[in-house]
């Protein structure tokens, strides 16, 4: 068996899992989808209901029907000939997804994660009800473009924040990423430009990051040691303080549910623990980053990831 490893070049976080792999002597062929097609270059035939064929770049392949684990990473997208006009640039890109793409993503093996699993769970309205479909609790949320529904919702919910719904905004300011408090004098005619999510603003304890892989849960609590990052621990790393920990079974249990719901193997969850012991589920990352909380608790999440990914689909 193969794993297929699809991210960028520099992935750091992705390096820790290949060593993993290569300890426990697991073959695995990475690439980035930016590769196709200039630097890679496969074919796939259909025959008995199953992609056969190869994959290969200027110094290895892999046979389609070898592949049994996909990690799915962070992969850039489609990499198309520069010297091609807009329109071609274009199309070429869409065939490349719908073709290259369609094929890997419809081979019999573990992904971790699917894309179209990936992609859905982003939605943050829809992880957030699914969450409180398996009975975690979620802060008073409103999704809203209508100034007056806002305003409403501020006054019956109190102190407020707003969070992006979209993880990268089309914007070079970083600071649209954190969590920021708002006052109901802040709500303008502007708010009908787009969607706003607002939620009410909760009272922590801690936080937690919580990396959910196959059936195993990694647990970070993340006490914020500066102002910034009390709002928002994204918004100053240099004073979080990070032990590992447990979660309560039931809390667990309905957090394997969730995961499991959104048809993952891996996501990486952000918690509140309020100062009464309440967790509330902040966001789900089905992609979100690791690394460094494996650095800073040693909590062996890579190893978690390539023994998953060395299991492959057990099925075939």
């Amino acid at each position: 068996m193969t794993v297929l490893i699809l991210t960028s070049p520099l992935d750091t976080t992705a390096d820790m899992v290949v060593s993993r792999l290569h300890d426990l002597q697991v073959p695995l062929f990475r690439t980035d989808v930016a590769d196709f097609p200039q630097c890679l270059k496969f074919e796939a035939r259909l025959i008995s209901g199953r992609w056969i064929g190869k994959l290969a770049d200027s110094y290895r392949s892999v046979d389609l029907e070898d592949i049994r684990s996909v990690y799915y990473r962070r992969p850039t997208m489609f990499r198309v000939d520069s010297t091609l006009a807009g329109v071609e640039r274009s199309w070429c890109a869409s065939e490349a997804r719908f073709g290259f793409g369609g094929v890997l993503s419809s081979l019999p093996a573990l992904y971790v994660n699917h894309p179209t699993c990936n992609a859905a769970a982003s939605y943050k309205p829809y992880h957030l009800q699914v969450a409180t479909d398996v009975g975690l609790m979620v802060p008073k949320t409103i999704v809203t473009n209508i100034k007056e529904a806002a305003r409403t919702f501020f006054s019956r919910t109190g102190s407020v924040v707003y969070k992006t719904l979209c993880g990268t905004p089309f914007t070079s300011a970083p600071s649209l990423l954190f969590t920021s408090p708002v006052i109901v004098d802040e709500l303008d005619e502007s708010i009908e430009l787009t969607a706003h999510k607002f939620q009410e603003r909760l009272e922590k304890e801690y936080e937690l990051r919580v990396t959910v892989v196959g059936e195993r849960v990694f647990v970070a609590r993340i006490d914020a040691l500066s102002s910034a990052a009390k709002i928002d621990w994204r918004r100053d790393y240099a004073n979080l303080k990070y032990t590992s920990w447990i979660l309560p079974d039931e809390v667990k249990t309905r957090t394997l549910k969730l995961v499991k719901r959104l048809g993952l193997q891996f996501a990486a969850i952000d918690m509140i623990v309020t100062p009464s012991g309440d967790h509330f589920l902040i966001d789900v990352n089905p992609n979100g980053q690791w690394g460094w909380i494996e650095e800073e608790t040693a909590l062996p999440i890579s190893q978690a990831l390539a023994r998953l990914l060395s299991q492959g689909n057990s099925e075939l």
